[in-house]
């Protein structure tokens, strides 16, 4: 080992260095990719998980009239699946008193520290008759802070309460993904601000995950109408991680761009630096070292740049990752850095499996270089077609072009891996405009997320269901409207989020995928998650059952719906009325043409006054900050990844030629020229990527796009590819930056004296 120590350290001049360093970058880039996918996705789980243990919460809450509390706790305490039942916590609906009318779940606020009481994220639990402890949640997104006042109206009275403290509990996953917030308040307070009957939540604690639906089935048994329903922390957990599964998906796959481009980046860096050290590797061999010792220090000499590249990069990772974290896990621990020692093992093995395949075969060979014909250095075809060019340029093309285009022929391995990196940059970044285009549009146009109501109208109880419809169908304000009922159903022995909605299903606004919308009676729509999860084809049949009665329905097409991932059933309102006739509907109501949301809430609150719930469904972008940062550091670090392959694939060849400059300066070259040749080079390059990278990003976006709006229930077939202005402005990106590159890189070696370009071995 001590012949391969001489050549390593040997290697390590101030020339080397600079070519190893462009060997780190790319190899550092590409690490810090992979390790930011694998630290993304893989850490939310394990935070939500973490942060349910340390918050002492309930595997389950119950939601029951108050007089069957006492009954509740007979059925809790004689069923052997219970391990543990909270003291009840009394609940009631209201209202926000903010432009949207935001719906309040208003909660008696349990005592600190005890089974299932909520987490402080900053301030305290409130004590007297005016404060309250609002949800982080909401908070963020509405910008307020301890210290503020809010209102909350209930029963159509408003009651301002002073934030002291801000937090959160898992009950139900975090607002908006689920509704309504919460605020606590002091038992005193709730009394005075809760209007009707409340209901009592119920934590309990069970036997493990699989003993939460017997649990509920046995409730719901024993207590009839009285049980008003449950949330359970298997579910919660699958709707808090819903952001988080589609953006840890989307990192997945530009994760595999970023592996791909570094492997073809890597794969031709390596060879083309071990190859051109054949001569210095020939007269180690010509002084006694041997091909396994010379391969071994190569070999060695790459695996300590990819262990250092894959640490920095790792390193770049985690301190990128707060700024990529969404959904729960920016609220659970805000600001907080994840060191995640399995991402850097995983990315250093990935790597140096990655540098060792692309660094052993050029190496071997370099080993078993002829020595007599590496020292006396003959002449390459390539060479011969330089002067066959030039002799050619005057008739034919100008002189930098047919420099360019003879260096692109006489190495068209290098070219080819060139071609390869910029294609991959192209690629990527027609899949992120793609994305992001098709972000906006669900997010500008809720009717795609499965929520197409302008305005949802709950009118209060004066106004009977014929009442409101009546109202609704004579408003010239109205343009459309439906009503809608959610509930739980048990279809095949486990529990379904269930859907009725009534109206006309040609102008309800639901954007069915396939098939068409339910008619009438006996027919439905399954939400693309649910119609995937359950294996479901258009047409099956399957039977719904609501609270001990249950009807049949067919499949007649499925829909784009993004709560719980999509796994809703939609039915008719006539189905739903036999086994629930007494229950109250909520409405969507879709405003009539040139009629703006504020003018239609405003008018519904003229017919149905100002107690009723009318909250607006204005689109809010904002929570796409993360996707849009992220997107844009994933597709600059590989762009960055191609230039950094170009510059360095560029730089040496240049080294390989300074000879060639010299002689082409001393014949009268201009440096003008040499540079026009690299502009030229890097533009050759470009203009033959996209001719590649155009087709095959179009196709990959869809791909790509069908994939990941799957994963959030919308379905396939929504993907919107770049406009005409995106892709030119794509196209002219990558000629810039290939030219640049290039002439970057070709920069140092034009303005070198002639006489040292001619001395270079």
């Amino acid at each position: 080992m001590s012949g391969v120590g001489v050549v390593v350290r040997a290697s390590a001049n101030a020339r080397r260095m600079r070519s190893s360093l462009l060997i780190a970058l790319v190899v550092g880039l590409a690490a810090a990719g992979l390790a930011a996918s694998i630290i993304v996705r893989g850490e939310a789980a394990g935070r939500v998980d973490a942060a349910f243990a340390r918050a002492d919460a309930a595997d389950l809450v119950l939601y029951v009239d108050p007089q069957t509390v006492d009954d509740l706790r007979g059925v809790l305490g004689t069923d052997p699946l219970v391990e543990r039942v909270g003291e009840p916590v009394a609940s009631s609906q209201g209202e926000l008193a903010d432009h949207d009318r935001t719906p309040i779940e208003i909660r008696s606020a349990p005592a600190s520290g005890s089974f299932n009481a909520p987490v402080v994220t900053e301030g305290r639990p409130p004590v007297d008759g005016s404060e309250t402890l609002f949800d982080a949640a909401l908070a963020e997104e509405a910008g307020i802070d301890v210290g503020d006042s809010i209102t909350i109206v209930t029963g159509g009275m408003a009651r301002a309460l002073d934030v002291v403290g801000l937090g959160y509990d898992f009950s139900d996953c975090f607002y908006p993904t689920c509704d309504p917030a919460h605020a606590w308040v002091s038992g005193a307070t709730f009394a005075a601000v809760s209007a009707g009957e409340p209901a009592m939540m119920v934590p309990v604690d069970v036997k493990g995950p699989h003993a939460v639906a017997t649990v509920v089935t046995e409730v719901r048994d024993r207590l009839g109408d009285a049980f008003l329903g449950s949330n359970d922390w298997p579910d919660t957990r699958d709707d808090m991680l819903v952001e988080t599964d589609f953006f840890g998906a989307f990192l997945g796959a530009f994760g595999l761009f970023v592996l791909v481009s570094s492997a073809v980046v890597i794969a031709s860096a390596i060879a083309a630096r071990t190859m051109a050290r054949r001569r210095t590797i020939a007269l180690y061999k010509a002084v006694g070292f041997t091909g396994s010792q010379l391969t071994r220090s190569i070999l060695l000499e790459h695996l300590v740049v990819a262990v250092c590249a894959s640490v920095v990069g790792w390193v770049m990772a985690t301190l990128l990752s707060p700024v990529l974290r969404v959904g729960p896990v920016r609220l659970l621990e805000a600001g907080t850095l994840h060191w995640d020692t399995s991402a850097l093992i995983v990315t250093t093995v990935v790597t140096v499996v990655l540098v060792t395949a692309s660094t052993l075969v050029p190496a071997w060979r370099a080993g078993r270089v002829d020595v007599a014909t590496a020292l006396a250095g003959s002449a390459r075809a390539p060479r011969r077609g330089l002067f066959r060019s030039r002799r050619r340029a005057p008739t034919e093309l100008p002189i930098p072009a047919s420099l360019a285009i003879t260096a692109l022929v006489a190495r068209p391995v290098r070219s080819a891996f060139n071609v390869i990196a910029i294609v991959v940059a192209v690629v990527a970044a027609i899949v992120s405009v793609s994305i992001l285009r098709s972000i906006d549009r669900v997010v500008l146009d809720p009717a795609l997320s499965g929520d197409p109501a302008d305005v949802e109208l709950d009118a209060t109880d004066r106004f009977a269901p014929s009442d409101v419809e009546r109202i609704l169908a004579h408003d010239p304000a109205v343009g459309a409207w439906f009503s809608f009922i959610d509930d739980t159903a048990t279809i095949a022995g486990s529990d379904v989020h269930i859907r009725a909605v009534g109206g006309d299903p040609a102008t309800n606004g639901f954007v069915v995928g396939a098939g068409r919308p339910p008619s009438g009676a006996g027919e439905a729509a399954a939400g693309y998650g649910l119609l995937r999860e359950r294996g479901w084809h258009l047409g099956d049949r399957v039977t719904v059952a609501v609270d001990g009665s249950a009807f049949d329905v067919e499949l007649v097409g499925w829909y784009r719906e993004t709560e719980d991932s999509g796994e809703i059933l939609q039915v008719r309102m006539e189905d739903y009325r036999v086994v629930a006739g007494d229950a109250r509907p909520a409405y969507g109501v879709i405003a009539a043409h040139a009629t703006t949301i504020d003018s239609l809430r405003d008018t519904l609150v003229d017919e149905f006054g100002a107690a009723a719930s009318i909250r607006p469904n204005e689109p809010d972008g904002s929570g796409l900050t993360p996707f849009r940062v992220a997107l844009g550091v994933m597709t600059l670090l590989i762009a960055a990844v191609a230039v950094a392959h170009v510059m360095a694939s560029i730089v040496t060849t240049q080294r390989e030629s300074r000879r060639r400059l010299g002689v082409q300066r001393a014949i009268g070259f201009e440096a003008s020229q040499l540079m026009s040749e690299g502009l030229v080079h890097g533009l050759v390059l470009a203009a033959i990527a996209l001719l590649v990278g155009i087709p095959l990003g179009w196709h990959a976006q869809r791909a790509i796009g069908d994939l990941l709006t799957s994963e959030i229930g919308i379905g396939p077939g929504m993907t919107f590819g770049p406009s005409a202005r995106g892709m030119a402005v794509i196209a002219a990106t990558t000629l810039v930056l290939g030219a640049l590159a290039t002439a970057a890189a070709t920069w140092p070696s034009v303005r070198r004296p002639t006489d040292s370009l001619l001395a270079e071995d």
